[in-house]
This record gives structure tokens, C-alpha cells and sequence, in this order.
């Protein structure tokens, strides 16, 4: 890197402008940031859904989406991070509102709440 100059991030890492976050904002992305989100709601919906998960195939979502939302490491194709990084958001921020979220389901739980179901078919990956 040469002194002085900021070093560039890879095209598809470019955080998204506020006019690309704007109701039309599917058709604002670019393949690769539509791939991000895509692939950032997987992990949430599978953190979420299988908190609670009673078979194995449900926990091993729960691991992997843990794993790559608290574990993953920075520079590697599509880390938590990057994915963050490339839509322009904070990757602490989202980490804990997770936590917070999770803490709220055990707690209820523990209050004699009953946890949610697992709301998923056969058919779909979550």
C-alpha cells in the first residue's frame, strides 16, 4: 500500500449509498450486495428460527449461522463482516441486537413462556 493512499476495497464491498437503501432499493443494488442480503438474512432467520431447535439438522443451522455471525473471520469471502462492511452497516450493532433478542427468548422461556416454534417446512433450507 503506498503511504498516503487510502487501499480500495473490491467493488462488491463498496458500501451502499442512502439513494440505494430507498424504496426501490432491490433494483439500487448491485448483484453482488443482493447476494449479501440474501445471504445476511439466511444467517438471521436461521439463528432465530433454531434458537430453540429440537432435531440435529436444525442445530447444525443454528451452529453454522452462530459460527459465521460471531466466529467468521474479516477478509474472507463473504465474512460477517464484509457482508456488513459492503452494505454499509455496523456489524457490532447487528451482533447485539442479536444478543439482546436472544436474551429476551431465554428469559421468556425461563418465565414459563413457551418458545417458539419451529415454523419451518422439509422444503426450505430455514
Amino acid at each position: 500500500m503506498t503511504e498516503g493512499k487510502p487501499k480500495s476495497r473490491p467493488r462488491f464491498l463498496q458500501p451502499i449509498t442512502p439513494l440505494q437503501l430507498s424504496s426501490n432499493r432491490e433494483r439500487q443494488l448491485s448483484g453482488e450486495q443482493r447476494l449479501m442480503v440474501a445471504v445476511l438474512e439466511d444467517a438471521i432467520e436461521c439463528f432465530q428460527k433454531y434458537l430453540f431447535a429440537s432435531s440435529a439438522q436444525q442445530r447444525r443451522l443454528f451452529r453454522e449461522a452462530t459460527t459465521w455471525l460471531w466466529e467468521g473471520q474479516p477478509g474472507q469471502l463473504f465474512s460477517f463482516e464484509d457482508v456488513c462492511h459492503g452494505l454499509d452497516l455496523n456489524p457490532d450493532y447487528i451482533r447485539r441486537g442479536l444478543e439482546q433478542w436472544r436474551e429476551r427468548q431465554i428469559d421468556a422461556l425461563r418465565a414459563g413462556k413457551a418458545p417458539p416454534q419451529d415454523h419451518c417446512d422439509r422444503k426450505s433450507k430455514c
